[in-house]
Protein backbone atom coordinates (compact mmCIF):
# COMPACT_ATOMS: atom_id res chain seq x y z
CA UNK A 1 0.00 0.00 0.00
CA UNK A 2 0.98 3.53 -0.41
CA UNK A 3 -0.43 6.75 0.78
CA UNK A 4 -2.50 8.61 -2.37
CA UNK A 5 -0.97 11.95 -2.99
CA UNK A 6 -3.73 13.95 -2.47
CA UNK A 7 -4.31 12.94 1.44
CA UNK A 8 -1.75 14.32 4.01
CA UNK A 9 1.27 12.45 5.02
CA UNK A 10 3.25 13.18 8.09
CA UNK A 11 7.00 13.10 9.42
CA UNK A 12 8.30 10.36 11.89
CA UNK A 13 7.60 13.26 14.50
CA UNK A 14 3.84 13.51 13.19
CA UNK A 15 4.25 16.85 11.55
CA UNK A 16 2.31 17.18 8.27
CA UNK A 17 4.36 17.23 5.17
CA UNK A 18 3.98 19.83 2.78
CA UNK A 19 4.74 17.54 0.17
CA UNK A 20 2.02 15.39 -0.96
CA UNK A 21 4.06 12.94 -3.06
CA UNK A 22 6.79 11.99 -0.19
CA UNK A 23 7.23 8.52 -0.43
CA UNK A 24 6.52 6.26 2.27
CA UNK A 25 8.79 5.17 4.73
CA UNK A 26 8.40 1.76 3.41
CA UNK A 27 9.80 2.69 0.02
CA UNK A 28 12.72 4.32 1.59
CA UNK A 29 10.64 7.76 1.91
CA UNK A 30 10.33 10.01 4.84
CA UNK A 31 6.23 9.82 4.95
CA UNK A 32 4.18 7.99 7.48
CA UNK A 33 0.51 7.73 8.10
CA UNK A 34 -0.47 10.81 10.78
CA UNK A 35 -1.66 9.87 14.20
CA UNK A 36 -4.99 11.63 13.28
CA UNK A 37 -5.67 9.02 11.48
CA UNK A 38 -7.21 6.73 13.65
CA UNK A 39 -10.88 6.18 14.79
CA UNK A 40 -12.67 8.70 16.67
CA UNK A 41 -15.99 7.57 18.63
CA UNK A 42 -19.13 9.88 18.09
CA UNK A 43 -21.39 7.62 20.10
CA UNK A 44 -22.13 3.92 20.93
CA UNK A 45 -23.13 3.70 17.38
CA UNK A 46 -21.52 5.61 14.99
CA UNK A 47 -17.97 6.38 14.82
CA UNK A 48 -15.38 8.01 11.90
CA UNK A 49 -12.15 6.71 10.49
CA UNK A 50 -9.87 6.32 7.50
CA UNK A 51 -9.01 3.15 5.70
CA UNK A 52 -6.76 1.61 2.98
CA UNK A 53 -8.89 0.31 -0.04
CA UNK A 54 -8.41 -2.41 -1.93
CA UNK A 55 -9.39 -0.58 -5.07
CA UNK A 56 -5.94 0.61 -6.67
CA UNK A 57 -8.59 2.67 -8.87
CA UNK A 58 -7.58 6.43 -8.60
CA UNK A 59 -11.60 6.41 -8.58
CA UNK A 60 -11.16 5.58 -4.72
CA UNK A 61 -8.92 8.24 -3.76
CA UNK A 62 -10.20 10.02 -0.89
CA UNK A 63 -13.56 8.60 -1.46
CA UNK A 64 -15.70 8.03 1.77
CA UNK A 65 -17.71 4.70 2.27
CA UNK A 66 -20.48 4.23 4.91
CA UNK A 67 -19.80 1.05 7.08
CA UNK A 68 -22.58 -1.24 8.52
CA UNK A 69 -21.53 -4.34 10.65
CA UNK A 70 -24.13 -7.23 10.20
CA UNK A 71 -22.57 -9.70 13.10
CA UNK A 72 -20.45 -9.82 16.06
CA UNK A 73 -20.50 -7.37 18.81
CA UNK A 74 -20.51 -4.53 16.19
CA UNK A 75 -23.86 -5.50 14.71
CA UNK A 76 -25.78 -2.61 13.41
CA UNK A 77 -23.32 -0.37 14.34
CA UNK A 78 -21.98 1.77 11.81
CA UNK A 79 -18.76 4.13 10.74
CA UNK A 80 -18.23 6.81 8.12
CA UNK A 81 -14.09 6.05 6.66
CA UNK A 82 -12.13 7.80 4.30
CA UNK A 83 -9.81 5.72 1.98
CA UNK A 84 -6.63 7.41 2.62
CA UNK A 85 -4.64 4.99 0.54
CA UNK A 86 -5.39 2.24 -2.50
CA UNK A 87 -4.06 -1.11 -3.29
CA UNK A 88 -2.25 -4.34 -1.12
CA UNK A 89 -5.29 -5.90 -0.30
CA UNK A 90 -6.48 -8.94 -1.00
CA UNK A 91 -9.50 -8.14 -3.39
CA UNK A 92 -11.14 -4.65 -4.28
CA UNK A 93 -14.07 -4.72 -2.24
CA UNK A 94 -11.36 -4.98 1.22
CA UNK A 95 -11.00 -2.30 3.50
CA UNK A 96 -8.23 -2.57 6.24
CA UNK A 97 -9.80 0.21 8.74
CA UNK A 98 -6.53 2.42 10.29
CA UNK A 99 -6.27 0.97 14.12
CA UNK A 100 -3.64 1.64 16.15
CA UNK A 101 -2.91 -1.82 17.45
CA UNK A 102 -4.43 -3.12 14.94
CA UNK A 103 -1.43 -4.94 13.03
CA UNK A 104 1.00 -3.99 11.35
CA UNK A 105 -0.10 -6.73 7.90
CA UNK A 106 2.57 -6.00 5.23
CA UNK A 107 4.56 -3.28 6.37
CA UNK A 108 6.05 -3.90 9.80
CA UNK A 109 8.59 -1.21 8.81
CA UNK A 110 6.95 1.70 9.42
CA UNK A 111 5.56 1.48 12.77
CA UNK A 112 8.87 0.49 14.02
CA UNK A 113 10.80 2.92 12.45
CA UNK A 114 8.33 6.08 13.67
CA UNK A 115 6.91 4.32 17.20
CA UNK A 116 9.44 1.91 17.80
CA UNK A 117 6.96 -1.06 17.84
CA UNK A 118 8.46 -4.40 18.22
CA UNK A 119 10.25 -5.50 14.95
CA UNK A 120 8.25 -8.23 12.82
CA UNK A 121 5.37 -7.91 14.45
CA UNK A 122 4.47 -4.69 15.99
CA UNK A 123 2.31 -4.89 19.12
CA UNK A 124 0.78 -8.43 19.42
CA UNK A 125 0.32 -10.00 16.01
CA UNK A 126 1.53 -9.29 12.74
CA UNK A 127 -1.93 -9.72 11.40
CA UNK A 128 -4.51 -8.81 13.46
CA UNK A 129 -2.46 -6.60 15.90
CA UNK A 130 -3.11 -6.92 20.27
CA UNK A 131 -5.50 -9.27 21.38
CA UNK A 132 -7.26 -7.37 24.01
CA UNK A 133 -8.24 -4.03 25.49
CA UNK A 134 -5.48 -3.67 28.40
CA UNK A 135 -2.34 -5.07 25.36
CA UNK A 136 -3.59 -1.16 24.10
CA UNK A 137 -0.89 0.17 27.01
CA UNK A 138 1.60 -1.05 25.29
CA UNK A 139 1.27 1.40 22.87
CA UNK A 140 2.40 5.13 22.97
CA UNK A 141 -0.10 7.16 24.68
CA UNK A 142 -0.53 9.12 21.18
CA UNK A 143 -1.67 6.01 19.95
CA UNK A 144 -3.90 4.28 22.90
CA UNK A 145 -7.24 5.63 22.32
CA UNK A 146 -7.40 4.82 18.67
CA UNK A 147 -6.45 1.01 20.16
CA UNK A 148 -9.23 1.23 22.77
CA UNK A 149 -11.76 2.07 19.86
CA UNK A 150 -11.39 -1.59 18.57
CA UNK A 151 -12.23 -3.21 21.69
CA UNK A 152 -14.37 -0.28 23.78
CA UNK A 153 -16.68 0.58 20.73
CA UNK A 154 -16.40 -2.34 18.43
CA UNK A 155 -16.77 -4.69 21.13
CA UNK A 156 -14.00 -7.12 19.85
CA UNK A 157 -11.07 -7.64 17.14
CA UNK A 158 -13.43 -6.59 13.85
CA UNK A 159 -11.03 -8.28 11.62
CA UNK A 160 -13.15 -10.25 9.02
CA UNK A 161 -16.76 -9.47 10.67
CA UNK A 162 -18.80 -8.72 8.30
CA UNK A 163 -20.19 -5.30 7.07
CA UNK A 164 -22.24 -3.72 3.90
CA UNK A 165 -20.88 -0.29 2.91
CA UNK A 166 -21.70 2.53 0.60
CA UNK A 167 -20.06 5.52 -0.78
CA UNK A 168 -21.15 8.75 0.71
CA UNK A 169 -19.98 12.08 0.77
CA UNK A 170 -17.39 13.07 2.95
CA UNK A 171 -18.14 15.05 6.23
CA UNK A 172 -15.87 17.86 7.39
CA UNK A 173 -14.88 15.77 10.27
CA UNK A 174 -12.76 13.62 7.95
CA UNK A 175 -11.56 15.87 5.06
CA UNK A 176 -9.92 18.61 7.65
CA UNK A 177 -7.60 15.20 9.36
CA UNK A 178 -6.80 14.26 5.56
CA UNK A 179 -6.37 17.39 4.06
CA UNK A 180 -8.28 15.98 0.54
CA UNK A 181 -11.58 15.09 -0.98
CA UNK A 182 -12.62 13.84 -3.77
Amino acid sequence: MSLLAAANACSKDDQVLSDHNAEGVCQGGSAYSCSSFQPQIVNDTFSYGFAGHGNTASAVCCQCFKFTWTDNAAKGKTMVVQAVNAGGLPSADDFDIYTPGGGVGDFPAACNAQYGAPAGTGWGRQYGGVSSDSECSELPSSLQEGCHWRWQWGGGDLNLWNIVYEQVECPTELTSISGCSA
